[in-house]
């Protein structure tokens, strides 16, 4: 059951990045990192490590590293200075 809620929020999170929602920006950051914390977790608890998770976390750093890159903020609306009008 917990995979299918984490499922239905990794959608909604999928289709704010296609959106370019600057809430959907924050939470794949901050989801990403937290199951790359969830997945060191195992690798530290476990002595066999299956190739798909070493694969999965391979793919879950260069997401962070991709939407962190300066063009990909600008997309979102993250790292530019909004303007003041007075």
């Amino acid at each position: 059951m917990l995979q299918f809620v984490v499922g239905i929020i990794a959608l909604a999170a999928g289709w704010g990045l296609w959106d370019l929602k600057k809430w959907a920006w924050n939470f794949a950051m901050v989801f990403t990192f937290v199951d790359i914390l969830v997945h060191v977790r195992y690798f530290l608890l476990n002595a066999t490590i299956p190739i798909s998770m070493i694969i999965t976390v391979a793919i879950e750093v260069i997401i962070p590293v991709y939407l962190a890159m300066p063009h990909t903020r600008a997309y979102f609306g993250e790292g530019v200075q909004q303007e003041r009008s007075s």
